[in-house]
C-alpha cells in the first residue's frame, strides 16, 4: 500500500494536443534522463520529457492526461493545467520553413514545437515502468486514413533502474519542408548521454486506443496502428517511387519525393549496451512536400534538341540564329551575357535575345550567363551546328519497253553534317528509306517520286521528280474466270499484266476468228470446242508483247434432261414407278416430284403418293455444273370396286351373319345397296357402304323367312364412273 500511495503521488499530466477543429497533432516523443537518486530511500530521480509539434495556429488545451504503469498495474490522476506552477512548459520554438538556396517554395509552413519537462522520483522496481499519453488528433495528412489521434510511450525497464540508465533522446526537428522531385538529406538527430549504441529504422506509428474507458484511462500496450492510404506504408511513406530509407547507424534519411502532400513518418532509436537493448524511443512527424521553383532558370526557347544541359541548334541552309531567350524569373535576374567561340575567338554579346553571324558551316560552341557573379545564378551550353549547303536530289533509271523495277539514285549533297535518313514516296502509297531503292509501279502513266533527306543535324530538304513510266508488261498475265463449260459458255479474260491503261493496245484473238480491244474483255462461246487465246499488248511508246495460250477455252455440248417410265397403267392399287433415264451429258441426276427431292439414281423406282396427275421432274447436271431438266405428268387413276357374297346366314353364331360387300372403297363418293324380297318389296336398303344387311326387315325387325333376295347396289367412283350390280342372295337360317 504505501508503494502504490507513493506511486500515485508521483503520477503526471502534460499538455495534450487539442481536439477542437483547429487541432492538428503533427507529432511527438517522449524521453527520461536519470538525475541521480531520489529524495526518498529507495529511489531514482528522473526528468521526464516530451516535446509536442503543433500547427503554428493551434491553441493547446489546459490539461494533458498521462499514465503512468507498474507492470500491470495502471495510475491515473487528472490536474488542471496552469503554466509555472505544477507542469512545467519549458519552451515553445517556432519551427519556419528552412531556407532554400535560390529557390521559391509554394507554401509557407508553421509549426511550432512545445517541450515539456518534469521531475520524479520513481521507487526502484524488479517491474518495468511504463509511460504513455495518446493525445487527439492526426488531421490533413495524404498517406494515412484519418481521422486518428496517436498514442507515445517510453519504457523504464528493471535493468534500465538498475543501470541508472538516460534514454536517448532527439535533437531538433528534421526539416518541416521539401521539395518535390529533389533529392533530400535529412538526419533524425538522436543523442545518449550514456554513450550508448544507436540504431534507427522506421517503425509503423500507432494510434489510441481507448479499450471502452474514459479518455483519461488508456489501455495498456499492445495498441493499435494506423492504417495508410493505398500506395503508402510505413516503410514507404512519401509512395512507392520516394526512394525513401533510413540509415541504421546515422540516422540519416533519404529520397526524392514525387508527390505534393502531407506525409506522416514514424522513426525509433533503439539503445543498446553490451549487445542488450535498453530502450527504445519513437517518434513520428510531418513531412511537408511541396512544389519549388528555382529563382533563376536558364531557358532558351527556340532550340531544336536539349540534351545533358546543352542546347542544341541547327541551322539549315543558313548561317544567322536569333535566340529566343525565356529565362526565369526576370525579379531575380540582374545581369546576363552570352559568349560563342568563332574561329577560335570568343565574342560577347549582352542583349536579351541576340541575332548572331556564323561566318560558314561547321560546329559552334557558346554560353549563356545569368547573373554570374552572384549567389544565385545559372549557365547554359549551347552548341549550335550550319549547314551552309544541303540539296536533296536523285536520278531515275528504267528498261523503257520492260515494265520491271524502276531505279532510284540518291545524288543529294551535304557540305554540313553527313546525311543520315532517305525518306522516299514513291506516289503509289508506297515509301522506302533505303538510300538508293528499286520500286516496282503497278500502274502505268506520270509517276511522281519525292525523297526527303535530312543529316545527323536534323536539317531537310526535299526534292519532286515527275515521269512517264510507260513500258509494255514484262509478262501477259491473263485470269479467265473459268477454262471449260457447256455451250453457250460465258467467259471473261481478266488481264492482270502491269502496267496497261487505256493508253495502252490490247488485241485479243479468241480461237475462232473474233477479236476484242478491251483490256479485260467477256466472251460468249457458241459452238463445240477447244480454243486457243492470243494477246497482245503494245504501249503508247511502242513497246509490244504477246502471248498464246493453247488449248485454254474447252466448250462441251450442254446436257439434255429425258427419261420415261416402264408401267402402263398406274392406279392407287399399284402405286409403284420405274423410272428410265435417256439425258445426255449428264453426271448427277436429281428427281423431284412436289417440290420435293426423291433420288439422286439415275434410275430410281419410286411409289406415288397420290392419286390424280402427279409431276416428275428430272434435273441433269455436267461436269461443269451445267443444267437442264424435264417436267412429265403421270396419272395415277382412282380405282374403285365392291363384290357382293351369294349367301349368308343370320344365326346369331358369329359366321357370316351379315350380308356385306368388299372392295376398294376409299374411292366410291356415291353408292346405295337395296334388297327385295320375291314380291318386290324392299327389305333392306344403305347408302354406307360398309354396311351390311343382318336378316331382319328395316321396317319391323323381324328376321327375313329363309329364301332367294334380289340385291341392287349402285355406286359412283372418283372419276365419275357409275356402276349397277344387281346380285341373288340366299338367306339360310
Amino acid at each position: 500500500n504505501t508503494m502504490k500511495s507513493f506511486l500515485i503521488s508521483i503520477l503526471f499530466f502534460l499538455l495534450p494536443l487539442s481536439v477542437n477543429a483547429n487541432d492538428a497533432n503533427l507529432g511527438r516523443e517522449l524521453f527520461y534522463e536519470y538525475l541521480g537518486q531520489g529524495d526518498s530511500l529507495g529511489t531514482n530521480k528522473y526528468r521526464v520529457m516530451m516535446n509536442v509539434y503543433l500547427d503554428c495556429a493551434t491553441v493547446p488545451d489546459s490539461l494533458q492526461f498521462f499514465n503512468v504503469y507498474l507492470g500491470e498495474e495502471m495510475y491515473q490522476v487528472s490536474v488542471e493545467y496552469s503554466f509555472g506552477t505544477k507542469f512545467n512548459l519549458d519552451s515553445i520554438t517556432y519551427l519556419n520553413n528552412p531556407p532554400f538556396f535560390c529557390t521559391t517554395i509554394s507554401t509557407q509552413i508553421c509549426v511550432k514545437k512545445l517541450s515539456f519537462s518534469r521531475i520524479i522520483d520513481f521507487p526502484i522496481a524488479n517491474d518495468r515502468y511504463f509511460i504513455v499519453t495518446q493525445p487527439c488528433c492526426r488531421i490533413d495528412f495524404t498517406n494515412i486514413v484519418l481521422p486518428y489521434g496517436g498514442t507515445y510511450y517510453v519504457e523504464l525497464s528493471a535493468y534500465d533502474q538498475q543501470i541508472q540508465n538516460s534514454s536517448p533522446f532527439f535533437g531538433d526537428m528534421p526539416p518541416i519542408t521539401i521539395c518535390k522531385n529533389n533529392e533530400f538529406n535529412i538526419s533524425i538527430n538522436a543523442m545518449d548521454l550514456d554513450g550508448h549504441q544507436l540504431s534507427y529504422k522506421l517503425y509503423l506509428p500507432l494510434r489510441e486506443s481507448f479499450n471502452n474507458m474514459t479518455n483519461s484511462q488508456y489501455q495498456l500496450p499492445p495498441y493499435d496502428t494506423v492504417s495508410y492510404t493505398s500506395g503508402y506504408s510505413y516503410d514507404y511513406p512519401l509512395g512507392q517511387n520516394a526512394q525513401f530509407s533510413i540509415d541504421s547507424n546515422t540516422g540519416i534519411m533519404t529520397g526524392t519525393p514525387d508527390i505534393v502532400g502531407k506525409f506522416l513518418v514514424g522513426v525509433c532509436v533503439e539503445e543498446y549496451h553490451n549487445g542488450q537493448l535498453l530502450s527504445t524511443v519513437f517518434k513520428d512527424f510531418q513531412i511537408n512536400v511541396v512544389e519549388c521553383t528555382p529563382q533563376v532558370t536558364d531557358d532558351i526557347s527556340n532550340a531544336d534538341d536539349f540534351n545533358n544541359n546543352t542546347y542544341i541548334f541547327n541551322l539549315c541552309n543558313q548561317t544567322q540564329l536569333t535566340l529566343q531567350n525565356q529565362s526565369t524569373d526576370t525579379n531575380y535576374i540582374n545581369n546576363l551575357f552570352w559568349v560563342f567561340d568563332i574561329n577560335n575567338q570568343l565574342d560577347t554579346f549582352y542583349e536579351w535575345n541576340p541575332t548572331i553571324n556564323f561566318p560558314s558551316e561547321g560546329t559552334y560552341t557558346g554560353q549563356l550567363f545569368i547573373n554570374p557573379t552572384e549567389e544565385c545564378s545559372d549557365t547554359a551550353n549551347i552548341i549550335v551546328n550550319v549547314n551552309e549547303w544541303l540539296q536533296a536530289d536523285f536520278e531515275i533509271t528504267y528498261d523503257t519497253c520492260v515494265g520491271g523495277e524502276v531505279n532510284f539514285t540518291n545524288q543529294s549533297i551535304s557540305q554540313g553534317g553527313a546525311i543520315t535518313d532517305w525518306n522516299w514516296d514513291f506516289g503509289d502509297s508506297t515509301t522506302s528509306d533505303a538510300e538508293h531503292p528499286l520500286h516496282q509501279y503497278l500502274e502505268s502513266g506520270n509517276q511522281t517520286a519525292s525523297l526527303i533527306i535530312t543529316n545527323e543535324f536534323f536539317c531537310k530538304d526535299t526534292v519532286t521528280v515527275n515521269f512517264d513510266w510507260l513500258p509494255a508488261p514484262p509478262i501477259i498475265v491473263v485470269a479467265p474466270n473459268t477454262f471449260a463449260g457447256c455451250s453457250p459458255l460465258s467467259v471473261y479474260f481478266e488481264n492482270r499484266s502491269t502496267p496497261v491503261d487505256s493508253t495502252y493496245e490490247v488485241v485479243w484473238d479468241f480461237g475462232n476468228g473474233d477479236v476484242s480491244m478491251a483490256i479485260s474483255p467477256s466472251y460468249i462461246y457458241e459452238d463445240i470446242g477447244v480454243f486457243d487465246i492470243s494477246v497482245s499488248i503494245t504501249s503508247p511508246i511502242g513497246c509490244e508483247i504477246d502471248t498464246t495460250f493453247l488449248g485454254w477455252i474447252k466448250v462441251t455440248p450442254a446436257p439434255r434432261a429425258d427419261f420415261y417410265w416402264l408401267e402402263n397403267n398406274i392406279s392407287d392399287a399399284h402405286p409403284e414407278v420405274h423410272f428410265i433415264d435417256q439425258s445426255t451429258e449428264a453426271v448427277v441426276w436429281q428427281w423431284t416430284t412436289n417440290q420435293q427431292v426423291f433420288s439422286y439414281e439415275q434410275n430410281p423406282n419410286y411409289t406415288l403418293q397420290d392419286t390424280g396427275y402427279q409431276s416428275i421432274t428430272l434435273t441433269v447436271f455436267d461436269p461443269y455444273e451445267c443444267v437442264d431438266s424435264l417436267t412429265k405428268m403421270i396419272d395415277v387413276v382412282p380405282v374403285a370396286t365392291y363384290f357382293l357374297p351369294n349367301a349368308f346366314s343370320p344365326n346369331g353364331d358369329g359366321i357370316n351373319d351379315i350380308f356385306l360387300g368388299k372392295g376398294l372403297l376409299q374411292n366410291i363418293e356415291f353408292f346405295e345397296m337395296m334388297i327385295f324380297n320375291r314380291w318386290g318389296e324392299v327389305v333392306f336398303q344403305t347408302q354406307n357402304p360398309k354396311s351390311g344387311w343382318d336378316g331382319r326387315h328395316f321396317k319391323t325387325g323381324k328376321l327375313a323367312p329363309q329364301g332367294v333376295y334380289n340385291c341392287l347396289v349402285k355406286y359412283k367412283s372418283a372419276r365419275n364412273e357409275v356402276r349397277e350390280i344387281w346380285k341373288s342372295v340366299v338367306l339360310v337360317k
